[in-house]
């Protein structure tokens, strides 16, 4: 598998996040819950940082940092 490609925005992780699941909208439910946080069988990293608060989602991300999401399917 090839490495995530290098954000090209800066904002908050939601902010990437949002931006990044507009261009695939059926994925927001596999990584998002009531009320819009990140689901309990999804894992988000920032690089190689798994973020852990769940809610929290104001980190800053940087333009070239790497946001990854892994969701397990039928969740």
């Amino acid at each position: 598998m090839s490495p995530a490609p290098p954000n090209k925005r800066r904002g908050s992780l939601r902010e990437v996040l949002e931006a990044a699941l507009k261009a695939a909208p059926g994925l927001a439910r596999y990584v998002f819950g009531d009320p819009r946080v990140v689901r309990k069988p999804a894992a988000v990293f920032v690089n190689a940082d798994l973020v852990y608060e769940r809610g929290r989602l104001d980190r800053a991300v940087a333009e070239g940092d790497r946001v990854l999401v892994q969701a397990l399917a039928g969740c």
